[in-house]
């Protein structure tokens, strides 16, 4: 975990990690990481019955905004086995940074096969014309000649 969710999440004395193996009958492996606190809000029968946001939203918490970053990755073989694909295979990987009152609150990773899944995006025209919303990183430094 490299966020600063996850860093603020983990230098608490106690932190809560839900995951998840399966969505709907498609392999997918969801891990988040909450400020311990929501413990006795985000039970495992609370977290069967409503989703993880509406769950949040019901104990008063208001999510300013998600900061996510997708990339691609190849199963290794604990990957291969948690998303029933074959070692070497690609997936996707999104991790999202939740904020509330403008503060990183948790950190939520999923893994997913490109053959079952998709990522779909939607930008306002605003978030189109200032740049915002979307932004492709390239890990490589290339010097300019």
């Amino acid at each position: 975990m490299s966020s600063k969710a996850s860093t603020r999440c983990l230098s608490l004395r106690r932190c809560l990690r839900i995951t998840v193996s399966a969505f709907w009958g498609s392999p997918r492996w969801t891990e988040a990481w909450l400020p311990a606190d929501l413990a006795s809000t985000l039970t495992t029968s609370a977290l069967r019955r409503t989703p993880l946001y509406e769950l949040l939203s019901a104990a008063g918490f208001v999510i300013d905004r998600m900061q996510h970053a997708i990339t691609a990755e190849i199963a290794g073989p604990r990957t291969a086995h948690l998303l029933n694909t074959a070692i070497g295979s690609a997936v996707i990987r999104i991790d999202c940074v939740a904020f509330v009152a403008d503060s990183p609150h948790h950190y939520v990773s999923i893994l997913l096969s490109p053959n079952r899944s998709r990522v779909l995006l939607t930008q306002t025209a605003a978030e189109l014309e200032t740049g915002e919303g979307l932004a492709i990183a390239h890990d490589v430094r290339r010097q300019m000649r």
